[in-house]
């Protein structure tokens, strides 16, 4: 292939210049922002390349930065993901710039998408697959099928029965022999062949496991049924009737459900299915499915007011006061929310301060008793948490809810209550005095 013009080397060194960075780096620490930056650029430059018509240009300067990107995430920590979104679109790109370059040759296309498959290192090259798939065509897709087929005959099949008793050595053989059935089922999507996707899936017994998977496949398919009997048998194998949902799938088994019942006509049911799984989870995201799912000619977002009306009765009604506590700030029904809290106060949990921390402030920014009454509640029941715990390293956070406390009580018809709170606590925990001494200082 022909080097990229001169007018492409500034974009070669800008590329050089991330990796040469990320070499001096002494630390793992607080760098991947630092790159990311640096990368960003250089990849919307790639793709202006790609759709130019200039995808031999972009196609080696791609193939680099993939090589080189999983040297570098084996020395920089990019836990708050900066730099890795980058590296796993340079891989698209590369994909799209080889699906522009004519002529290519499938059979050794085929053979440098299975190496890179198989080397992929830190999930970069994960979807590598699908990324590929309109490069390789169905002359490359059938040429990386029968490469990944031979490799699994030349593996030994072993029965799953009791995963406890198996030896390192036949868990390392099961995870290669998986490994290799998800290679060759990313082949059966990308040739839209689901009857290939499920003879995969049966290979070792283990289809049941993932009957959503292939119940949403049968779903696109058009083949309701039986994606509706796939469905069911992945919940009946569950022992909690709740199994796992593919990354794909963002409401799992109810959602791929009422997809099946509805493309057979049974709506009502198809609706009651996702209801029946609200009740079970309730969030923003499945209430935006369900109306859009039941209102399809007239939804725009949204969910419609009798939708959200019953929503917000369902999710009160949940088990856990906190999941629908949670759901009622997502809407951002601060009414509902504060009598919910008012109703069911005694179930607080202070260890949940992921949902009661952000309630509170949000109850705060408003003068009515009612949502400052209920503010009170979820710092009491914060604070309680602490003290009752004696985590001294919170005592800060402790105080400070006390403190404000105090300054809603009079404001919500908590006086009382509050001055019985704080005689309770005196003699409760009158020696905690980091704690008494955090309260003076947040006092000043």
């Amino acid at each position: 292939m022909a080097k990229p013009p001169s007018d492409n080397a500034d974009l070669r060194t800008a590329i050089d210049a991330v990796f040469a960075e990320a070499r001096r780096a002494r630390s793992p620490y607080g760098v991947a922002s630092e790159l990311a930056a640096m990368l960003a650029p250089c990849i919307d430059r790639l793709e202006a390349l790609i759709e130019t018509g200039r995808s031999t240009e972009a196609e080696p300067l791609l193939k680099r930065i993939v090589t080189a990107s999983e040297v570098v995430m084996n020395r920089i920590d990019d836990s708050n993901a900066r730099f890795y979104p980058l590296c796993a679109r340079a891989v698209m790109l590369w994909g799209r710039s080889w699906a522009r370059i004519e002529p290519r040759q499938p059979r050794k296309l085929a053979a440098m998408v299975k190496k890179c498959a198989d080397d992929s290192g830190f999930s970069i090259r994960d979807r590598i697959i699908e990324d590929f798939a309109d490069a390789l065509g169905e002359p490359g897709l059938a040429e990386l099928r029968d490469l990944y087929l031979k490799e699994l005959r030349e593996l030994p099949r072993i029965v799953l029965t009791d995963p406890t008793r198996y030896s390192r050595g036949a868990c390392d053989r099961i995870r290669e022999r998986g490994s290799v059935i998800r290679k060759l089922q990313a082949i059966a999507d990308a040739r839209r062949d689901v009857d290939g996707f499920i003879e995969l899936a049966e290979l070792d017994g283990a289809s049941d496991h993932e009957g959503i998977a292939i119940g949403r496949r049968l779903v696109d398919a058009g083949r309701h049924a039986e994606a509706l009997a796939w469905v069911d048998r992945a919940i009946r194998a569950d022992p909690e009737g709740d199994p796992d949902q593919p990354h794909d799938e963002p409401h799992g088994a109810a959602m791929v459900r009422a997809l099946a019942l509805r493309g057979l006509g049974r709506v009502d049911e198809s609706a009651d299915t996702l209801w029946r799984e609200f009740g079970r989870r309730p969030g923003a995201a499945l209430l935006r499915a369900i109306h859009e799912f039941t209102e399809p000619a007239t939804a725009a977002g949204a969910p419609a007011q009798q939708d959200t009306a019953r929503a917000v009765a369902v999710a009160s009604r949940h088990e856990d006061p906190h999941e629908a506590l949670r759901f009622l700030m997502e809407i951002a029904e601060y009414g509902h929310a504060a009598t919910l809290v008012e109703a069911r106060c005694a179930e607080l949990d202070g260890h949940r301060y992921d949902v009661l921390v952000p309630l509170a402030e949000a109850l705060e920014a408003t003068p009515a008793p009612d949502r400052l009454r209920a503010a009170w509640r979820c710092l009491d029941a914060l604070l309680r948490s602490i003290l009752d715990d004696g985590r001294r390293t919170a005592y800060r956070h402790a105080a400070h809810y006390l403190v404000r406390m105090r300054r809603l009580a009079p404001g919500c018809g908590l006086v009382e209550a509050h001055a019985a709170l704080e005689a309770e606590l005196a003699k409760a925990h009158r020696m905690k005095k980091a704690f008494w001494q955090e309260v003076e200082w947040e006092e000043e």
